[in-house]
């Protein structure tokens, strides 16, 4: 998506910046995630690997979106100069209501972090599922209950039971 009244071929300024963001966050993420020291050495794998992890895609990721934008732009540019139609530069739009529910999300996520540490985590987890299948549309019994409540218990199942990790 460019922004509104970019020239056709310019780089999308938006997914080049949100594109950016992603990149400095991975950063910090995978910096972060590298002062995490293991309280026992009982594993050949410390508690720094999935953080790491995490970090390591969502960089690869967000330079997925870079070259996506850049080559989105580079493509127009052909287009313009073999003489495409006049239709084919039109600028898109955002979709409606779009940009309030990614807020909306994030808030939920906010409130999920700070409910964690009040409330258990198979307490909070359906809530927050419930709460994103209806930011993102999702009506009826399945998606607002049946959906929340069974990766709740897989989740917590996997890493709660199995793992053995403190949630």
């Amino acid at each position: 998506m460019t922004m509104k009244g970019s020239k056709a071929g310019a780089v999308p300024v938006r997914e080049t910046l949100i594109a950016s963001g992603a990149l400095v966050l991975a950063a910090a993420a995978l910096l972060s995630s590298r002062a995490i020291e293991p309280a026992v050495r009982s594993h050949d794998i410390g508690p720094a690997a999935w953080p790491t992890v995490l970090a390591a895609c969502m960089g690869v990721l967000a330079l997925v979106m870079l070259a996506r934008a850049v080559s989105e732009a580079a493509r127009r540019r052909q287009a313009d100069a073999a003489g495409a139609s006049a239709g084919a530069d039109a600028v898109e739009e955002v979709a409606a209501g779009g940009p309030a529910k990614v807020l909306t999300a994030l808030a939920a996520f906010v409130v999920y972090g700070a409910a964690w540490h009040l409330l258990d985590f198979r307490v909070c987890t359906p809530l927050l599922l419930a709460a994103l299948a209806a930011i993102g549309g999702g009506r009826g019994w399945r998606p607002l209950v049946a959906y929340p409540i069974g990766l709740t218990a897989l989740l917590w199942l996997l890493f709660g039971y199995l793992l053995e990790v403190p949630l």
